[in-house]
């Protein structure tokens, strides 16, 4: 009699292979991973050796047409993929992964069996072509025979792949961190032996197919199938096997049709008391090592007693009185069907890139065909193109896992160093660049071949090599391997433990859609595109003809847009029990750099404002690079480079960003400010209406002080220092008084109970707004010089010695000034400052505005005068009429204007993003740096309802408008700059008497109030 081992030395929840509980000395582990490894090699071998020159083998000896065979396989694999979805459901419902692969993997056997006897034996082919007879596709029982084969094939892939990957994923233990980084491991080494059985069956089995005859390699397939189910029996002593658990659709058709009818009904939920979520906004860290119920007996104490607060609708599911004891739900079940649910976004963000492996795999093969196979003496077949991707990702696996993983667990301090949901975006970030470099390598074929006179003849070899379709597959081989690794590990730890064979097989689903909405789109771009007598983009027999540049760019396009959808579901994203890491680009970057400070240390508001002041520099230094080299490449190699360049800029740009991942402290976000800013002038108004009283007559003494030279930017704030609560004012400020109604002591409805710091912070985004609007002008002054004084440098002589500089660069002239001034400002004019003016800052943040804003008064001015001198030499010149030929002037008289408004630019907008961060509520911080963008839009905006302003005035009485026609010569520029002068100071003025009425918000402490 066999002794029962003690419980402590169980896997709970799991068994082994003869049905017994599984121990945790013997079963499951890297070892008993290896196993699955190996399979997926030979599994995936068998797999695509029958189905990579499928098509051929259709075409060729069952004489099926070429639309037709393409169609047949790709329902062969679409259907192939989806079935995994059916193999998931059984894992998780009735069976086990062990059972399923074992089951599964015998019925490819029997499928691959039916397809090697057909095509071994003729007489159960179409009989063979011959010139005198129209070739006859197969029928009847051959046809019959010839799909049963491919479908039983089909349902054994759909069960292996909807198993194999999950029952890999169930042998480590997630509760240690050992385990949760052996199991990243297995799901980074799956995709590389599943990429290591695609080379075997692209090189050596299509050579086979192509050489020996199609018997050989479905025989090679089947005996590969046989294989796997070897080696893998072969582990069954080492396996831990989940317990089925009944059917996951079940509870999730059962938790819906409570949920509606408990609402419909209104019986009563204990939905209401919600329990405090433990989860936080996190694209950067999950905590993948969560202890699930199942698995540890001992946590379920950590489980829900309620319902959490995201997707409450769920929550009715969970009544006192269910309406029948079938549809009685609990807690947990409840909160594994919002997990699905909040999966699924994120599932189908990859949709998009599969379609774009699709799109690659048909025709990048077209593209290679006409383009030189030969590497050496060897010709590489067009059908092999595959090899590319699949190689970089067995060079690209070990280098992630070996390499890149831990300096990025070193750099992060974090057990994953890169995230599920970081590795998919990155995924999709690479396919976009796949897309931009498939479009530019086929403008550089098509030039190669309208330049070698066979634009019309596709049937010619073009001088140019077909290693240039590598380059596409290079970044969608490593956005294959980063999303497919990504997506499965992601499934599979963020599923319910009872779904988890399901929510693995989505992946495969996934790339099932995706060849199923290529075809779709490639519909639609031919439907689309080929009306009103137009050709369609992709249709007809010489691919020169196709205008497949444009629609790589459309997948270009719609990746992109994918990634910002996917971005917006990724940081929406909960993972359980994880800490915040959340980027963003202009409404948040700037914040995100201003929060890394201390700023209740002198030492911390230094830095803060050395970095607002940096800030601008890097800005600008981005310009400079934009408005040279890149608007330098657009213009002589082509716009698809420079959108490229765009493309990689911002790629870098997200990995650097995520670099620092580990380095960032980030605010907790605290609700939308939008509504507590309406919320209190709601209840303002509501309660100044009814005559509601209100403790705003009593006001504590303000502790602020007027101050356009000093402020404190120090402060303390509740959020950050706990220590300070009791500083909060207890009665509304004096200021804004009409506010202070919103603090009522019998509020009209419970939602409308504000507090004294709600009205506060309200208070201090009303006065910052005159600060914010004074900024305005000046930005409409950069629009006009950014306009007109490109158009001015056209008529100008533009040589830099014997570089003729474009007009479209004039820019450079303010980001240089902006570059050369920042470092001085910071390390030169501030120290002074201090020193003169014993002050922290020593030029405060509404001096720095100020000083930007008298700034911008002198380069309208001068701007004014400089068109005064190009006129004049236009005139003496006798060009005045002719605006065509170069005048004999130098642009670098425009230099000057923009020396000052680079100049106005730098303290104007460093000013203002510190200035709004600074004096902003902590939890609006963000919101209130945007408005330093909304200003330059704003001003860009206003300067066209200027120019059409001054136009409709000066052009009544039939008097020609200022700054109409097409020469401008004639225009009245001058005129024009002395208006915008003007209406600079009179902006001024205004802004000094908001600027000297602005109270800042002092501190406990006296320093650095003046």
């Amino acid at each position: 009699m066999e002794v029962e081992a003690p419980k402590v030395t169980r896997w709970e929840g799991y068994v082994n292979w003869r049905n017994k509980p599984a121990l945790r000395t013997r079963h499951g582990g890297m070892p008993a991973a290896s196993f699955v490894l190996v399979v997926e090699v030979f599994e995936n071998l068998a797999f695509l050796a029958c189905t990579s020159n499928l098509v051929r083998y259709l075409g060729s000896y069952m004489h099926m047409p070429p639309s037709k065979s393409a169609n047949n396989v790709t329902n062969f694999m679409g259907t192939a993929f989806l079935l995994a979805l059916l193999g998931g459901f059984l894992s998780d419902a009735f069976f086990t992964t062990y059972h399923i692969y074992t089951i599964s993997a015998v019925i490819e056997f029997l499928g691959l069996v039916i397809l090697t006897i057909q095509a071994r034996i003729h007489s159960l082919k179409p009989p063979k072509c011959d010139k005198f007879t129209t070739c006859e596709e197969v029928s009847g029982g051959k046809a019959a025979m010839l799909f049963t084969g491919l479908y039983v094939v089909a349902l054994g892939i759909g069960g292996i792949k909807g198993s194999l990957a999950a029952h890999g994923g169930e042998q480590f233990d997630e509760t240690t961190p050992n385990g949760r980084k052996q199991r990243s491991t297995f799901f980074n080494y799956f995709v590389f032996c599943l990429a290591s059985g695609a080379l075997i069956a692209v090189t050596f089995v299509v050579w086979i197919e192509d050489n020996k005859g199609w018997e050989w390699g479905f025989a090679i397939s089947t005996i590969s199938i046989f294989v796997s189910i070897i080696v893998f029996l072969a582990g069954s002593a080492t396996y831990r096997n989940k317990i089925a658990s009944g059917s996951p659709l079940t509870t999730i058709l059962k938790v819906f049709v409570a949920a509606s009818l408990n609402s419909c009904f209104g019986r009563n939920s204990i939905s209401a008391v919600v329990r405090p979520s433990n989860v936080v906004v996190s694209l950067s860290s999950p905590h993948p090592g969560r202890k699930e119920s199942e698995e540890e007996t001992e946590q379920t104490s950590t489980e829900p007693e309620k319902p959490t607060h995201t997707l409450k609708f769920l929550n009715n599911a969970v009544a006192c009185e269910p309406i029948h004891s079938s549809l009685e739900c609990t807690v947990e079940q409840v909160e594994d069907v919002k997990i699905v649910l909040k999966v699924l976004p994120i599932f189908a963000s990859t949709i998009i890139l599969n379609c774009c492996l699709a799109q690659l795999n048909t025709f990048s093969v077209e593209q290679a065909a006409t383009m030189n196979t030969k590497l050496g003496s060897l010709k590489v077949p067009p059908a092999s193109l595959p090899i590319f991707p699949v190689v970089f990702i067995i060079i690209l696996a070990p280098i992630y896992d070996h390499i890149i993983i831990p300096y990025a667990r070193k750099a992060t301090k974090s057990e994953m160093g890169i995230s599920h949901l970081q590795r998919i975006g990155i995924g999709l970030v690479l396919s976009i660049i796949a897309m931009a470099v498939a479009a530019i390598v086929e403008v550089k074929r098509k030039n190669v071949a309208t330049n070698s006179g066979l634009l019309d003849d596709a049937t010619k070899q073009l001088p140019i090599t077909f290693f240039w379709i590598a380059f596409q597959f290079l970044f969608l081989g490593s956005a294959d391997l980063f999303t497919l690794a990504g997506l499965l590990e992601f499934l599979f730890s963020e599923a319910p433990i009872r779904m988890r064979s399901l929510a693995t097989s989505l992946s495969w689903a996934s790339l099932a859609i995706g060849y199923y909405l290529s075809s779709v789109i490639v519909s639609i771009v031919n439907a689309a595109t080929g009306r009103s007598n137009h050709k369609p983009w992709l249709s007809g027999a010489n691919i020169n003809h196709f205008h497949l540049d444009r629609f790589y760019w459309l997948m270009c396009v719609l990746s992109g847009l994918n990634f910002l959808q996917y971005l917006f579901w990724a940081i929406k994203y909960k993972y359980r029990g994880t800490a915040l890491g959340i980027g963003g680009i202009k409404g948040s970057l700037a914040a995100h750099g201003g929060e890394q400070f201390d700023e209740t240390t002198p030492n911390g508001r230094k830095q803060r404002s050395t970095f607002f002041n940096y800030f601008v520099f890097c800005l600008a230094s981005g310009a400079l690079i934009a408005v040279t080299f890149v608007v330098w490449i657009e213009d002589n190699k082509g716009w698809e480079w420079g959108f490229a360049i765009s493309t990689i800029s911002i790629f870098v740009s997200i990995i650097v960003f995520l670099a620092g991942s580990a380095t960032y402290r980030n605010k907790i976000a605290s609700g939308s400010p939008l509504t507590t800013i309406l919320k209190v002038f709601v209840a303002a108004s509501l309660n100044s209406c009814f005559g509601r009283n209100s403790i705003s007559a009593v006001v504590r003494p303000s502790n602020v002080v007027v101050s356009l030279s000093s402020p404190h930017p120090g402060r303390k704030e509740s959020e950050e220092e706990t220590e300070q609560t009791s500083t909060e004012p207890e009665k509304p400020t004096h200021t804004l008084k009409f506010l202070n109604n919103a603090v009522a002591c019998e509020p009209i409805h419970s939602s409308l109970e504000c507090t004294v710091e709600q009205v506060e912070d309200v208070k201090i985004v009303l006065k910052v707004l005159p600060i914010f609007a004074s900024t305005i002008i000046l930005n409409c002054c950069l629009a006009q010089l950014n306009t007109f004084s490109v158009e001015q440098a056209a008529t100008m002589n533009t040589k830099l010695g014997s570089l003729k500089v474009p007009p479209a660069s004039l820019p450079i002239f303010p980001v240089v000034f902006i570059i050369i001034l920042a470092p001085i400002y910071d390390h030169i004019i501030i120290p002074y400052a201090r020193k003169a003016t014993k002050s922290e800052m020593g030029i405060s943040h509404l001096q720095r505005i100020g000083i930007g804003l008298v700034l911008s008064i002198i380069a309208m001015a001068v701007a004014a005068i400089v068109e005064v001198k190009r006129k004049n030499v236009a005139t003496n010149s006798g060009l005045l009429d002719d605006a065509t030929k170069q005048l004999p002037i130098t642009f670098f008289w425009i230099a000057f204007q923009f020396l000052f408004l680079g100049s106005a630019d730098l303290f104007t907008l460093a000013g203002l993003l510190e200035f709004l961060f600074s004096e902003a509520p902590i939890r609006m911080r963000s919101l209130a740096t945007s408005l330093s963008w909304a200003s330059l839009a704003i001003g860009y905006y206003l300067s066209s309802v200027i120019v059409s302003i001054v136009n409709a005035a000066t052009g009544r009485s039939n008097h020609k408008p200022w700054l109409s026609g097409a020469n401008i010569n004639h225009f009245h520029l001058d005129r024009f700059y002395w208006l915008m002068c003007v209406l600079s100071g009179l902006n001024f003025l205004q802004y000094l008497f908001w600027a000297i009425k602005y109270k800042y918000r002092g501190t406990g402490n006296n320093h650095g109030i003046v």
